[in-house]
């Protein structure tokens, strides 16, 4: 067996120091093949674990992990911190859109859109008929009838009605026909139409069936046909009435939607 010189024997013996440096050596490269998100290390409660380790581990390579993951964690707390006022704003106007749409089927809408589509198209105001069929397709109701005054406001004449789709297969038409047929005028006073326009008061009968026949004369008309809720409502050139066989509610704020779209304006005076 061959012997080592001394000089060789120091050569082949490793040392403690050299030892240590190969240690911290693959554990740096183990640490820097592990990836670790930043998402997952927020999400999980990673952050101080890692922070921990890369500390811990010492050396030069060891500040540097720590502080590029702090680094990483100070840039997502910015990130959710600055989407909590854009998620606020967005509430508000959430909000704001729903409350806008709810005042819109109670109150209506701030403009007629009848009087803003014929201004738009250069044309003249919109037919009653026209009028009361979008009251009827906005509340519910299944028909209206327009009742006119004449020139001298001492009675009303029946100037006009509709009758919506749905309601075509049951009484509803033949009570609107009968009323614009064999109650052509109603002498100012004298019922339902000729009340509210002496009084300037509009009336709002859920049931209809429990009038009395000398408050409301078309009593038997009605019950055949399946009215339940009744409303006539003043407007300045007569009164408008609607009724449907469904069972409303009493509303001032239908009263007021039905004026706002009901009353046609007049174009004003040109001068030549």
């Amino acid at each position: 067996m061959a012997s080592q010189t001394p000089t060789e024997a120091r050569e082949c013996k490793p040392t403690a120091q050299t030892t240590a440096k190969a240690q911290r050596g693959m554990s740096s490269a183990h640490r820097d093949d592990r990836h670790i998100s930043p998402d997952s290390a927020l999400e999980g409660g990673q952050f101080g674990s890692a922070a921990s380790s890369a500390a811990g581990s010492g050396g030069e390579d060891g500040h540097e992990k720590d502080d590029s993951v702090h680094g990483m964690g100070t840039l997502r707390a910015y990130n959710v911190s600055d989407e909590l006022p854009r998620t606020s704003s967005r509430q508000q106007i959430d909000k704001l859109l729903d409350e806008s749409l709810a005042m819109f089927h109670r109150d209506g809408p701030l403009v007629n859109p009848l009087d803003a589509a014929s201004n738009a198209a250069g044309a003249s105001d919109s037919t009653m008929e026209q009028r009361m069929r979008f009251v009827c397709s906005s509340k519910g109701f299944d028909f209206g009838i327009f009742w006119k005054f004449d020139e001298g406001k001492q009675g009303l004449d029946a100037a006009a009605y509709v009758t919506m789709e749905s309601a075509s297969n049951s009484g509803v038409p033949l009570f609107v026909h009968t009323s614009y047929t064999m109650f052509t005028r109603w002498s100012t006073g004298f019922g339902m139409p000729g009340r509210i326009g002496y009084t300037g008061n509009y009336e709002w009968h859920e049931d209809v069936r429990q009038l009395p026949a000398w408050s409301f004369q078309r009593i038997r008309q009605a019950e055949q046909a399946g009215l339940r809720t009744l409303i006539g409502v003043p407007i300045e050139s007569g009164v408008v009435e609607f009724g449907t066989t469904k069972f409303v509610p009493h509303n001032i704020t239908t009263v007021s939607y039905v004026q706002k779209i009901c009353t046609q304006k007049t174009a004003p005076a040109t001068s030549i």
